[in-house]
């Protein structure tokens, strides 16, 4: 049996593709790093939302999404000038890693 390839196919070396196929990457410690603090916020929002639940017992959705919308805006406003801009810095590259990079 006989491969086949594309008319406009690339023969690379095996050394090339000995790189391609792995290796250590600054490019992925960042990426993964992303991905831990992604993660560590996501985990830090939800612990919250877990005590508005527990110290409200039957708080309803919209009365759970106001308290914590509340609570977080007065926490923020309480930060440094330098920690309103790195919280926010930090938000945005998470959410654009999100949307964007193959984290995990």
């Amino acid at each position: 049996m006989e491969l086949v390839l594309p008319q406009n196919y690339v023969e690379i070396e095996q050394e090339e593709m000995m790189y391609l196929d792995g290796g250590w990457s600054t490019k992925q410690v960042l990426k993964n790093l992303t991905g831990l603090a992604a993660v560590a916020g996501m985990a830090g929002t939800a612990n919250f939302i877990k005590n508005v639940i527990k110290n409200n017992p039957g708080i309803g959705f919209w009365s759970l999404v106001a308290k914590t919308g509340t609570s977080a805006k007065a926490a923020f406003i309480l930060l440094p000038s330098w920690a309103k801009v790195g919280t926010l810095g930090l938000g945005a590259a998470v959410i654009f890693a999100l949307g964007t990079r193959d984290i995990f």
